[in-house]
């Protein structure tokens, strides 16, 4: 059917061929938003770390805000630990659920909210 609308010469490939062809030039010009990557994600929480472990405070447009004591500790302690929770459900449990099930917001699935709070639940402190 496609051949005959389309007038192919080679119809070696058939329709498949043509779909290919189509399918490769709309991907080429797909590009991906670099905001969702896992090392913006993680240039943020640094940046956020390195104001803050300074002086205990954060800088927000050009406001200081004081952070409590307690969780500038907790990220002095445990900096890795901050820094992959900022990829959070993009890479956790694992990409493949982050992406494709937690992330998202599947309707009626687990939200990033929903899986977090799980985790908090099941988290014990030291």
């Amino acid at each position: 059917m496609c051949l005959k609308k389309f007038k192919l010469k080679n119809r070696k490939w058939g329709c498949w061929g043509l779909y290919a062809l189509l399918f490769l030039g709309i991907v080429g010009f797909i590009n991906p938003a670099n905001a969702f990557k896992a090392d913006t994600h993680i240039y943020v929480g640094q940046q956020v770390l390195n104001d803050l472990l300074d002086n205990g405070s954060l800088t927000i447009g050009g406001k200081e805000y004081a952070v409590d004591p307690e969780i500038v500790e907790a990220l002095q302690r445990f900096p890795n630990e901050y820094r992959f929770g900022n990829i959070g459900p993009d890479a956790s449990p694992d990409m493949l659920i982050g992406q494709m099930l937690i992330h998202p917001g599947i309707e009626g699935g687990w939200n990033t909210d929903d899986f977090l709070r799980w985790m908090l639940t099941g988290a014990t402190s030291e």
